[in-house]
């Protein structure tokens, strides 16, 4: 049963940011991968809460606005919809904006 994703705001800095890739073996030594987009780990505000966070954008979002360590973003995002497979804290990122670049 899908548990149910509810849409949030957040804002923070970026404290990392990291691709996100599938990879798979198609036989013993063959191995083959597919990226996903990035994660950005962000110390903030989520859901009115101040906290640190996780949200996954897609390689096109990072493409245009190209994320930094130490910038100041915001957006919205949607809450997992399987919380034992999905890694990041939010997924879904739209109406991303750098607020601050870093210094």
């Amino acid at each position: 049963m899908k548990d149910m994703q509810e849409k949030i705001r957040f804002f923070g800095r970026i404290v990392s940011v990291q691709p996100r890739a599938n990879v798979w073996r198609y036989r013993l030594d063959n191995r083959s991968h597919g990226m996903k987009g990035y994660n950005l780990f962000l110390k903030g505000v989520a859901d009115s809460e101040d906290k640190d966070f996780s949200i996954a954008i897609s390689e096109k979002q990072q493409e245009k606005l190209r994320f930094h360590f130490g910038d100041e973003i915001s957006g919205t995002a949607w809450t997992k919809l399987y919380p034992k497979l999905d890694y990041a804290d939010y997924y879904r990122a739209g109406a991303l904006k750098k607020i601050k670049p870093a210094d």
